[in-house]
């Protein structure tokens, strides 16, 4: 596993050596110069490497921890994607009030609240509250996921387009599948270190595992306090208050 992690680290890296070299890479790095777009590919992958983590953890921890059949456990995780369904009501007028920046920055930290609140459940707990809380959890995980989405292309030219869709859904798609590969690496390693290999993963596993997607979804919104407060309004139509001496030079002209 070593041999292949390091030998795909290399080809990596051989790999982001050719596009940046050659006139016509497959794959062009160009817009990884665009902060907004930047953005979206480096906080943005990590937040859905952590989010994605919660539909794999999630029923394994309600059937192996909490005991419950499959047909309970599929039912339990009815209200997170509901959640999502439900925000894309609003998602549009969020980001026409608040702007990218702010609802990154807040919706952020309340998903990675609302993943601790889903890894505080415990097998006593009644389920209209286990339900509520990954109702909430569905809806904040709805709004970033919308908003990074939007604002990926809100400052890349035409000319660009292309080659940053391209490199977009090539890291999206990378991300999502590593989402999986990493829930099942942090709950062998919970396991490991709490010594239940043998035994096989228990609930505490489960909610070291959903704590580890937490702290990633945390660290991922800290990279969204590099946007400027108008980031992608062309987009968001979100104007930003302006301060009193900008509003002042505004009248003088007018």
């Amino acid at each position: 596993m070593t041999a292949c992690l390091g030998g795909g680290l290399l080809l990596g890296a051989l790999a982001l050596r050719h596009f940046r070299s050659t006139e016509q890479p497959l794959i062009a790095l160009g817009a990884l110069g665009i902060p907004t777009y930047a953005m979206t590919l480096r906080g943005g992958s990590l937040f859905r490497v952590s989010v994605t983590m919660a539909p794999f953890l999630l029923p394994m921890m309600f059937q192996l921890g909490f005991g419950l059949n499959p047909f309970a456990s599929g039912l339990l995780i009815l209200p997170l994607f509901a959640g999502s369904v439900g925000m894309k009501i609003v998602t549009t007028r969020l980001l026409r009030r608040y702007g990218f920046r702010r609802v990154l920055l807040v919706n952020g930290t309340l998903t990675a609240l609302t993943i601790v609140g889903c890894g505080a459940l415990t097998p006593s707990t009644p389920y209209t509250v286990m339900a509520i809380v990954l109702f909430a959890s569905g809806l904040t995980r709805s709004l970033q996921f919308s908003a990074l989405n939007s604002l990926t292309f809100a400052d890349v030219s035409p000319e660009q387009m292309s080659a940053a869709n391209t490199l977009a859904n090539v890291v999206q798609q990378l991300t999502l599948g590593f989402g999986v590969a990493t829930a099942a690496a942090a709950v062998h390693l919970a396991a490991l270190m709490n010594g239940d290999v043998a035994t096989g993963p228990t609930l505490t596993d489960f909610r070291t595992a959903i704590v580890a997607a937490a702290i990633m979804a945390a660290v991922s919104t800290l990279d969204a306090l590099a946007l400027s407060p108008d980031a992608g309004s062309l987009v968001s139509g979100h104007r930003p208050l302006r301060s009193g001496h900008d509003n002042d030079l505004a009248n003088s002209r007018a």
